[in-house]
Protein backbone atom coordinates (compact mmCIF):
# COMPACT_ATOMS: atom_id res chain seq x y z
CA UNK A 1 0.00 0.00 0.00
CA UNK A 2 1.83 3.28 -0.94
CA UNK A 3 2.34 5.54 1.74
CA UNK A 4 0.12 9.22 1.78
CA UNK A 5 3.21 11.00 1.62
CA UNK A 6 4.25 9.02 -1.61
CA UNK A 7 0.63 9.59 -3.16
CA UNK A 8 0.83 13.72 -2.72
CA UNK A 9 4.46 13.94 -4.31
CA UNK A 10 2.44 12.15 -6.49
CA UNK A 11 0.04 14.28 -7.53
CA UNK A 12 2.37 17.58 -7.35
CA UNK A 13 0.30 20.47 -7.88
CA UNK A 14 -2.86 19.09 -7.83
CA UNK A 15 -2.86 17.83 -3.51
CA UNK A 16 -1.47 21.88 -3.04
CA UNK A 17 -4.78 22.62 -1.46
CA UNK A 18 -4.65 19.14 0.62
CA UNK A 19 -1.22 19.99 1.70
CA UNK A 20 -2.19 23.58 2.74
CA UNK A 21 -4.62 22.33 5.39
CA UNK A 22 -2.98 20.03 6.40
CA UNK A 23 0.05 22.26 7.23
CA UNK A 24 -2.84 25.04 8.65
CA UNK A 25 -4.01 21.76 10.65
CA UNK A 26 -0.85 21.06 12.37
CA UNK A 27 -0.23 24.80 13.11
CA UNK A 28 -3.13 24.81 14.80
CA UNK A 29 -2.50 22.00 17.13
CA UNK A 30 0.81 22.81 18.07
CA UNK A 31 -0.49 26.10 18.59
CA UNK A 32 -3.40 24.62 21.22
CA UNK A 33 -0.54 22.33 22.23
CA UNK A 34 1.90 25.59 23.29
CA UNK A 35 -1.18 27.13 25.24
CA UNK A 36 -1.85 23.84 27.19
CA UNK A 37 2.06 23.59 28.16
CA UNK A 38 1.25 27.30 29.29
CA UNK A 39 -1.53 26.68 31.27
CA UNK A 40 -3.58 28.61 28.63
CA UNK A 41 -6.93 27.54 27.45
CA UNK A 42 -7.50 28.74 24.34
CA UNK A 43 -7.77 27.80 20.85
CA UNK A 44 -5.58 30.27 18.30
CA UNK A 45 -8.71 29.73 15.20
CA UNK A 46 -10.47 32.25 17.64
CA UNK A 47 -6.77 35.12 17.58
CA UNK A 48 -9.27 37.39 15.02
CA UNK A 49 -11.83 37.76 16.92
CA UNK A 50 -10.21 38.20 20.04
CA UNK A 51 -8.13 41.19 18.14
CA UNK A 52 -11.18 42.41 16.82
CA UNK A 53 -12.56 42.78 20.13
CA UNK A 54 -9.15 44.48 21.60
CA UNK A 55 -9.55 46.96 18.89
CA UNK A 56 -13.33 47.93 18.73
CA UNK A 57 -14.31 47.47 22.48
CA UNK A 58 -17.32 47.14 23.87
CA UNK A 59 -18.54 44.07 21.67
CA UNK A 60 -20.14 41.58 23.18
CA UNK A 61 -18.64 37.99 22.42
CA UNK A 62 -22.24 36.94 21.30
CA UNK A 63 -22.44 39.76 18.78
CA UNK A 64 -19.01 39.04 17.23
CA UNK A 65 -20.58 35.40 17.01
CA UNK A 66 -23.91 36.74 15.36
CA UNK A 67 -21.98 38.79 13.32
CA UNK A 68 -19.73 36.10 11.93
CA UNK A 69 -23.00 34.22 11.74
CA UNK A 70 -24.89 36.61 9.34
CA UNK A 71 -22.16 37.04 7.38
CA UNK A 72 -22.06 33.54 6.35
CA UNK A 73 -25.30 33.04 6.06
CA UNK A 74 -24.93 36.17 2.98
CA UNK A 75 -22.21 34.76 1.68
CA UNK A 76 -23.79 30.75 1.60
CA UNK A 77 -27.09 32.11 -0.31
CA UNK A 78 -24.81 34.45 -2.83
CA UNK A 79 -21.95 31.41 -2.79
CA UNK A 80 -22.40 30.28 -7.14
CA UNK A 81 -20.25 27.36 -6.63
CA UNK A 82 -21.23 24.21 -5.10
CA UNK A 83 -17.70 23.73 -2.85
CA UNK A 84 -18.01 27.36 -1.53
CA UNK A 85 -21.60 26.74 -0.78
CA UNK A 86 -20.30 23.86 1.83
CA UNK A 87 -17.80 24.96 2.91
CA UNK A 88 -19.58 28.25 4.10
CA UNK A 89 -22.66 26.02 5.40
CA UNK A 90 -19.63 23.67 7.26
CA UNK A 91 -18.20 27.11 9.13
CA UNK A 92 -21.98 28.20 9.84
CA UNK A 93 -23.12 24.47 11.84
CA UNK A 94 -19.60 25.01 13.59
CA UNK A 95 -20.65 28.34 14.62
CA UNK A 96 -24.39 27.81 15.30
CA UNK A 97 -23.29 24.56 17.70
CA UNK A 98 -20.85 27.12 19.44
CA UNK A 99 -23.54 29.89 19.62
CA UNK A 100 -25.92 26.95 21.35
CA UNK A 101 -24.07 24.19 22.99
CA UNK A 102 -25.53 20.77 22.44
CA UNK A 103 -25.41 18.67 25.11
CA UNK A 104 -26.79 15.07 24.90
CA UNK A 105 -28.44 12.77 27.93
CA UNK A 106 -25.92 9.29 28.75
CA UNK A 107 -28.86 7.42 27.01
CA UNK A 108 -28.70 9.42 23.98
CA UNK A 109 -25.33 8.94 23.65
CA UNK A 110 -24.81 5.25 24.37
CA UNK A 111 -27.74 4.95 21.48
CA UNK A 112 -24.66 5.63 19.31
CA UNK A 113 -22.67 3.11 20.21
CA UNK A 114 -21.84 0.23 17.62
CA UNK A 115 -19.98 -0.75 14.74
CA UNK A 116 -20.62 1.06 11.45
CA UNK A 117 -18.87 -0.05 8.31
CA UNK A 118 -14.72 0.77 9.09
CA UNK A 119 -16.25 3.05 11.82
CA UNK A 120 -16.61 2.05 15.63
CA UNK A 121 -17.89 4.38 18.45
CA UNK A 122 -17.94 3.61 21.59
CA UNK A 123 -17.79 4.81 25.53
CA UNK A 124 -15.31 5.61 27.58
CA UNK A 125 -16.76 6.83 30.82
CA UNK A 126 -18.79 9.36 29.89
CA UNK A 127 -17.78 10.40 26.66
CA UNK A 128 -18.09 8.72 23.34
CA UNK A 129 -15.62 7.73 21.24
CA UNK A 130 -14.85 7.13 17.41
CA UNK A 131 -11.72 4.70 15.60
CA UNK A 132 -11.79 4.26 11.77
CA UNK A 133 -9.95 0.88 11.09
CA UNK A 134 -5.97 1.75 11.70
CA UNK A 135 -6.45 4.92 13.39
CA UNK A 136 -6.50 6.47 16.81
CA UNK A 137 -9.49 6.60 19.04
CA UNK A 138 -10.88 10.43 19.12
CA UNK A 139 -13.44 12.03 21.52
CA UNK A 140 -16.53 12.97 19.98
CA UNK A 141 -17.79 16.69 20.24
CA UNK A 142 -21.70 17.09 20.32
CA UNK A 143 -22.43 19.95 18.11
CA UNK A 144 -26.48 19.35 17.66
CA UNK A 145 -28.83 16.17 18.27
CA UNK A 146 -27.06 13.41 16.20
CA UNK A 147 -24.14 15.47 14.81
CA UNK A 148 -20.84 15.41 16.06
CA UNK A 149 -17.17 17.51 15.42
CA UNK A 150 -14.26 15.36 15.93
CA UNK A 151 -11.94 16.78 18.76
CA UNK A 152 -8.65 18.68 16.97
CA UNK A 153 -10.15 17.39 13.53
CA UNK A 154 -11.84 20.62 11.61
CA UNK A 155 -11.96 18.88 8.44
CA UNK A 156 -14.39 15.87 9.63
CA UNK A 157 -18.19 15.49 11.57
CA UNK A 158 -20.40 12.54 11.92
CA UNK A 159 -23.96 12.73 12.03
CA UNK A 160 -26.23 9.56 13.20
CA UNK A 161 -28.97 8.32 11.41
CA UNK A 162 -32.16 6.97 12.65
CA UNK A 163 -35.00 4.54 11.43
CA UNK A 164 -38.66 5.47 11.49
CA UNK A 165 -38.60 4.34 15.15
CA UNK A 166 -35.63 6.38 16.37
CA UNK A 167 -33.39 3.58 16.51
CA UNK A 168 -29.94 4.76 15.70
CA UNK A 169 -29.36 2.71 12.24
CA UNK A 170 -26.46 4.40 10.59
CA UNK A 171 -23.92 6.91 10.23
CA UNK A 172 -22.92 9.69 7.97
CA UNK A 173 -19.11 10.99 8.00
CA UNK A 174 -19.32 14.52 6.29
CA UNK A 175 -16.06 16.17 5.30
CA UNK A 176 -15.61 19.79 5.12
CA UNK A 177 -16.08 19.53 0.84
CA UNK A 178 -19.76 18.50 1.26
CA UNK A 179 -18.23 15.05 0.30
CA UNK A 180 -20.79 11.90 2.36
CA UNK A 181 -20.27 8.43 3.42
CA UNK A 182 -22.91 6.57 4.95
CA UNK A 183 -22.65 3.87 6.66
CA UNK A 184 -24.95 1.12 7.97
CA UNK A 185 -24.98 0.02 11.71
CA UNK A 186 -23.63 -3.43 11.97
CA UNK A 187 -26.02 -6.36 13.44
Amino acid sequence: MPRLQDIFAELGELAFASRLRRLSETMMAEGEELYRDLGVEFRPRWFPAFYALSKRSPLAVGELAAARLDALKKLEEKAADEGAKAALAWARAGIESEMAPYTPSAKELKQCVGIFGPREFFMEGSKLMYQREGRPKVTLVPMAKDLFGLDGVEYFRVRFARDASGAVDAVVGMYDNGREERNPKGK
